[in-house]
């Protein structure tokens, strides 16, 4: 009985490490989204602009994502479809995921960027800019949802501090 009571204890623990480190994963964009703007259409949308607050993760590798850009920026990313057809479906979906969270004040991770595969950090534009040469979207693990408690307390704050402004 007791070694089936720690079976069950092992597993149990192994699904919340499990559910741990895919809240953490691999997202390179962490933001408080206020507006979605999609383009030409919502059913139809090939490009997205993504308004509110944001920084970025940095990916080294062989040691995952180790520490947070250390800038802060207010404005929007704007993007188009990544050119990959297999990845178009579920960009179009974190951009639904993204509109449906945005302006409720709930900060996210989404995207992902890997300066060392050659992408270029995403441009934030200011709020006078007009939309112009997008970049492109990388999707990797979806949009999730980021606590204001714990591992990303500091962070989360941080941006909400600019939400504020």
């Amino acid at each position: 009985m007791k070694t089936r009571t720690a079976g069950l204890i092992v597993v149990g623990l192994s699904g919340l490490l499990t559910v741990a480190l895919s809240a953490s994963g691999q997202a390179g964009i962490f933001g408080v989204i206020e507006c979605v703007v999609l383009e030409p259409n919502a059913e139809a949308p090939e490009r997205v602009q993504v308004w509110g607050v944001f920084t970025f993760v940095e990916h080294i590798p062989g040691r995952g994502f180790t520490g947070y850009a250390s800038q802060r920026w207010r404005g929007y990313l704007y993007f188009t479809l990544p050119t990959d057809r297999t990845k178009v479906l579920n960009a179009q979906r974190e951009w639904a995921d993204l509109k449906s969270v945005a302006g409720t004040k709930q900060a996210v991770a989404f995207g992902f960027w890997d300066r060392y595969r050659g992408d270029k950090l995403m441009t934030v534009r200011n709020a006078a800019a007009k939309p112009a040469e997008p970049d492109i979207y990388n999707t990797d693990i979806g949009v999730t949802k980021l606590s204001a408690t714990g591992p990303y307390e500091v962070l989360v704050g941080e941006l909400f501090k600019l939400i504020e402004r």
